[in-house]
């Protein structure tokens, strides 16, 4: 390669460290290539640490961060790739490929996807075809008790689950296949004892 550093005798502290305290517009690390030959063997950046156990490969702090973008992805003429791939694990039990937290109570949309151009396809599909007694999806409120009923017109209150189309005059809102069942539930809803008076 052009450049190459070589620190194995290192244990603590740090490799390679950058300071840049008056920074504002500019780029602090700046990676620049106009080849139009990159095959699928090509990487603009390489991380290969193929026998560390535990810590953390990237780690991302800016906690006085309260606009902006933290990872900005451009990817427009991406038409059969992936943006983001993270599809060889084989061993996961009780960690999570994706995990997304947010203790705010002013959340507002906290996950938001949009496909405004979308005329046929699936917006978001999860195959689960080995599922025996799990669940597929779980929206749950654990010890919440805090939903509202509607209180001066439709959609004032809370709800778990919401499907909206207020402008569509044909389709189907919520189509379950349940052409196999035999002893089954399509739907199940369940209540407990006289506990419902006005709902």
């Amino acid at each position: 390669g052009a450049f190459s550093l070589v620190a194995d005798s290192v244990e603590t502290g740090r490799i390679v460290k950058l300071h840049g305290n008056s920074f504002t517009t500019g780029k602090f690390i700046d990676i620049v290539s106009t080849t139009s030959g990159m095959t699928s063997d090509g990487k603009i950046i390489n991380i290969d640490v193929t026998a560390a156990r535990n810590g953390t490969i990237i780690d991302m702090k800016a906690p006085s961060f309260t606009n902006g973008k933290f990872i900005l992805v451009s990817a427009e003429s991406l038409n059969e790739g992936n943006v983001l791939d993270i599809t060889d694990n084989t061993d996961l039990t009780s960690g999570h490929l994706i995990h997304l937290k947010t203790s705010s109570p002013n959340a507002d949309n906290p996950i938001f996807m949009e496909y405004t151009q979308m005329n046929d396809g699936t917006g978001i599909k999860v195959d689960v075809k080995a599922l025996k007694t799990g669940h597929g999806m779980i929206i749950d409120s654990l010890s919440g008790n805090l939903l509202e009923n509607d209180a001066t017109s439709y959609g004032t209150g809370g709800s778990l689950l919401t499907l909206r189309g207020a402008s569509q005059s044909s389709g189907t809102f919520l189509d379950i296949d349940a052409t196999n069942i035999t002893d089954g539930r399509a739907i199940r809803i369940r209540s407990f004892g006289d506990k419902l008076t006005s709902g």
